[in-house]
């Protein structure tokens, strides 16, 4: 039985920082990635915020507070806005090449939901070369990556973390992996607006015990019609316009919401974006225009291009605290040994809706916390449950193999269920959110994980198994599904992205963090003031 210090789940960004660090502390550091190692991840897409050209960070703190409708922890985002100058600077001294303005500085561009220019990019390769200098960091510090790796259970003990097992997909078995703690980096479970299975680490920590914290807030993008290409913010930001399709602006504010700029390009027939206006900037983004070309053979420098509003990315997640720890119901209890960051965490940061740049931000600061705290942690205690490990590995692989037998009955395919799951999520938790359409919802979803246990596979071993994969992901984005629509029956208000048609008001009562367990129990956390005890930014009332 392997045993390391610091467990990695993930393998995009925020999984890259927190290994770095972990291991730059002295902690013998092992990420599995559920894919081949290299993939990475849109996170960076939309570019950094940072108050580069700003006394303070105070104004970048009440933005993001009031883009989070007052449900962000203060204290936390404060923190977080204090180190993002510190971020960029990390990114620069590794390699990440920003637009500089005339007096040779990182130019910041003015963007929604921020008061003042704040995002910093790299234009189209910002994400890669971000991806590129965390990986030369994991390189630099000895961190052991291994791709084609399925977790499959986390083996805890009275609320501590023992060890994982994970189904190696490069061999066919299952493995036990004696671990001190365990830091859940990767996705949300945003993909399953289209029908896709994702959120394996974040349902890992679902079913061991962890109550998720404020599912129902999802985070809108704009998209290539027909095609999985987002429209980074910082493209508009260099000057692409998005319109009606006879030509019309759409009434933009620099106040709208991500989802408010969603909902204005739903109302519409055809919503297009005018790439060709970007002048200057245009060299920055060669690149992503010939993607979009090669994929639609739409010349942007020539056409328009249709677009459309699709959910890119899943607030809610693992509660965490400002270590990275994951909470148990309150911010006095943690689940020892587990961390989580990035996409699959709820830090606190966002509230009820994300502003651009933030989310790189978030990913940075969380993994670099969780990758500290856990090696700090790891390297002052002691390894345990040597025999659970043994007996997890049995029942997950007795759990494997029924998977895999041909069974009697109704068996289902990936195809139909996926496809199940996106109508339910389209139509039930879109902007148009009812207690009558939420429970339908219910319903549904409640049918999709009875039928997501007699999923079919086409291939009984376990090596390089992709349908196995597949369903497993799947299954795991049905139930964090589930988990979002009953948390958004549980708030009865609309905030942020949250939209309830029957409750179109924000009720003060509600200010409070939202939390469902997997039994679909409803709970609720307090939200963090500012450092001092104090409101930085009072609630609207």
């Amino acid at each position: 039985m392997e045993a390391w210090d610091v467990v990695l789940v993930g393998s995009g960004l925020a999984a890259h920082r927190a290994a770095s660090q972990s291991a730059k502390n002295k902690a013998n550091t092992l990420m599995l990635s559920i894919d081949d190692i290299g993939t990475g991840d849109a996170v960076g897409i939309d570019g950094i915020a940072a108050p580069l050209q700003e006394p303070s960070p105070q104004v970048h703190t009440n933005d993001t507070i009031v883009g989070g409708d007052y449900l962000s922890d203060q204290d936390l985002v404060y923190s977080c806005m204090n180190s993002a100058i510190k971020q960029v600077d990390f990114l620069e001294k590794c390699g990440v090449v920003f637009q500089r303005d005339a007096k040779g500085l990182p130019d910041v561009k003015s963007v929604n939901g921020h008061s003042k220019p704040r995002l910093v990019t790299s234009g189209d390769s910002l994400n890669r070369e971000t991806f590129q200098v965390l990986e030369e960091q994991c390189i630099k510090y000895g961190v052991v990556r291994r791709g084609n790796q399925l977790p499959v259970s986390l083996v805890t003990k009275n609320e501590k973390i023992v060890g994982i097992i994970v189904l190696d997909m490069n061999t066919g078995r299952l493995e036990s992996i004696q671990a001190k703690t365990v830091i859940i980096a990767d996705s949300g479970f945003e993909s399953s607006w289209r029908g896709r299975g994702s959120g394996i680490g974040m349902d890992l920590a679902f079913r061991a015990g962890i109550s998720l914290r404020d599912m129902e807030f999802q985070y809108w993008s704009i998209f290539i019609s027909d095609t999985e290409i987002q429209v980074p913010h910082s493209l508009i930001a260099d000057g692409a316009e998005i319109l009606s399709s006879n030509g019309e602006g759409l009434g933009l504010e620099r106040t709208d919401s991500s989802t408010q700029i969603a909902q204005k390009i739903e109302e519409i027939s055809q919503a297009v974006l005018d790439a060709r206006t970007l002048n200057g900037a245009s060299p920055w983004w060669q690149s992503w225009k010939e993607m979009v070309q090669k994929r639609t053979g739409i010349d942007p420098d020539k056409q328009t291009l249709p677009i459309d509003a699709r959910v890119s990315m899943t607030i809610g997640g693992i509660p965490i605290d400002e270590h990275g720890r994951a909470i148990l119901n309150r911010w006095s209890r943690w689940f020892t040994g587990l961390y989580a960051a990035g996409e699959s965490a709820c830090s606190g940061i966002h509230g009820a809706d994300a502003i651009a740049g933030n989310r790189l931000l978030d990913n940075l600061v969380t993994a670099s916390s969780a990758g500290i705290h856990a090696a700090q942690w790891a390297l002052k205690t002691n390894f345990s449950g040597t025999e659970m490990i043994s007996e997890e590995l049995e029942r997950c692989q007795k759990e494997i193999d029924n998977m895999l037998q041909n069974r009697e009955g109704d068996v289902y395919r990936i195809g139909s269920v996926g496809k199940s799951l996106q109508n339910l999520m389209m139509q039930k938790m879109n902007f148009h959110r009812s207690e009558e359409g939420l429970k339908s919802a219910e319903i549904g979803l409640v049918d999709l994980v009875e039928k997501s246990s007699n999923l079919y596979c086409d291939d009984a071993s376990t090596l390089y198994n992709d349908n196995l994969r597949a369903n497993l992901t799947l299954q795991a984005a049905i139930r964090l599904c589930l988990a979002a629509t009953r948390s958004a029956m549980g708030r009865k208000e609309s905030r942020g992205s949250h939209i309830r048609e029957d409750f179109i008001d924000k009720d003060a009562s509600l200010l409070h963090h939202s939390l469902i367990n997997a039994n679909g129990e409803y709970d609720t956390l307090a939200i963090r003031k500012g450092p001092a005890g104090s409101w930085l930014l009072a609630p609207e009332q």
